[in-house]
């Protein structure tokens, strides 16, 4: 075995681990947003993905920091805006506000966030099944979110 043979069986060894890692390196970001531990391991993985997968890192770092953020901001500002409305229709009222802010995370998430963290380069426009998906998990998600907010205030 020559050192040329050597060399290329070493490269297609590490091409198949960085291949490996990639996919390993999605599951556990999915898992530490789950599990919100992010803020701890979340730096180090950043820095092994630079190595294995630049790209996937950088889709990320759009989706933390601009896609996310900006549907937050969306979503609270229609939360704030719908809060004197919301307040005179008591109950439902608190509902509709809550599953109108979901409405609008959930809608980024189906066109922005999963397309970008997929490595497409458009967004997707949502079909019937998606918009069913949001509405339903909106309402439920509001329905959730009031109950919370009104044994709180209990």
């Amino acid at each position: 075995m020559d050192l040329a043979s050597i060399k290329q069986l070493l490269l297609q060894r590490l091409d198949s681990l960085a291949i490996r890692c990639k996919a390993w390196i999605e599951r556990f970001i999915w898992l530490l947003i789950l599990a919100r531990g992010g803020l701890i391991l979340l730096p180090i993985l950043l820095v092994v993905g630079l190595f294995t997968d630049p790209a996937l890192v950088l889709r990320f770092l759009l989706v933390a920091l601009v896609i996310a953020p900006g549907s937050g901001f969306v979503g609270g500002l229609l939360y704030g805006i719908m809060s004197p409305l919301a307040g005179r229709l008591g109950i439902i009222g608190a509902v509709l506000k809550f599953s109108v802010a979901a409405a609008v995370y959930l809608f980024v998430l189906v066109v922005a966030i999963v397309p970008v963290l997929d490595g497409k380069n458009t967004f997707v426009v949502p079909d019937s099944s998606d918009w069913w998906f949001i509405g339903l998990v909106a309402i439920l998600m509001g329905i959730v979110l009031t109950y919370n907010d009104r044994r709180d205030a209990a």
